[in-house]
């Protein structure tokens, strides 16, 4: 699409949107490890960058902090360079596409449907009243209805005349982003052996956490902070300690064992 761009003679737009849609997942990526999360993959678009797959691992409140962090940067971007206007009125002439395409990338990347991030966001909120699966099922929902409202209006347009391909490209991503969502793309966790050693460098505090031998992998998992090493002592019913568990343990058991597998039913095998 870059190419197409400058074939076209629109070098200025194509280099403007390259740069904003970077910072835009940069911003998402830069929270997520700040977070304790970090992106494995990245899908950009010319709309903006697919993220998909299942986040129960997520805290939603980390995953609303995550999906805005993205139209939140080019906002602040739109609103520095708009701001330069006033001090350097030249600079209008090289950086009002860059300022565009800036505000168009956040608001279209705040429409609340799945996967753009409003709709990621709107995902978060769900789940913390609802189980992930059902706040999928609602979305999912509202992506179809928009998509073919999306669909409608193009052919609406066409009649009169006027073609617009964008109608047509938005629907048609949002519509299979909907339908065939990507299990590759997902936020995981960032507690990797770089990652704590870098804590280690300022001192990494020790922390020790008491939970209930029904807990299962997922629940321990979302008791994480990247700010501390996790330690959890396992009791059964009469308060009885039964076992021992650390993070780097427990992030091994996720990946060989089923994460709603409970640590009583590991502890019998």
């Amino acid at each position: 699409m870059i190419a197409m761009l400058i074939l076209f003679g629109f070098w200025i737009e194509a280099v403007s949107y390259f740069f904003v849609i970077l910072l835009h997942e940069f911003a998402h990526a830069f929270v997520a490890k700040r977070l304790g999360y970090s992106l494995n993959k990245l899908k950009l678009a010319p709309y903006g960058a697919q993220l998909t797959g299942n986040l129960d691992g997520v805290k939603w409140q980390h995953d609303v902090l995550i999906s805005i962090a993205g139209p939140f940067v080019n906002l602040i971007f739109a609103f520095l360079f708009v701001a330069l206007w006033w001090l350097v009125p030249a600079t209008y002439a090289f950086s009002n596409v860059f300022v565009m395409a800036s505000v168009f990338t956040a608001v279209f990347n705040l429409i609340p449907i799945y996967p753009l991030d409003g709709g990621r966001a709107l995902l978060a909120l769900i789940s913390s009243k609802h189980s992930r699966k059902q706040a999928y099922r609602i979305l999912k929902v509202f992506g179809i209805i928009f998509a073919v409202v999306l669909n409608v209006v193009s052919v609406i347009v066409l009649i009169f005349g006027h073609l617009n391909p964008s109608f047509i490209v938005v629907s048609l991503f949002i519509f299979t982003s909907t339908i065939i969502p990507d299990k590759n793309s997902k936020y995981e966790r960032l507690f990797s052996m770089t990652h704590r050693f870098s804590r280690l460098k300022k001192g990494l505090q020790v922390k020790e956490i008491m939970i209930d031998d029904s807990m299962t992998i997922l629940q321990i998992m979302r008791l994480l902070n990247p700010n501390y090493f996790s330690r959890f002592i396992i009791i059964d019913n009469s308060f009885k300690k039964i076992g021992e568990i650390n993070e780097l343990e427990l992030e091994t058991l996720a990946t060989k064992f089923n994460k709603h597998t409970s640590m009583q039913k590991l502890l019998d095998r």
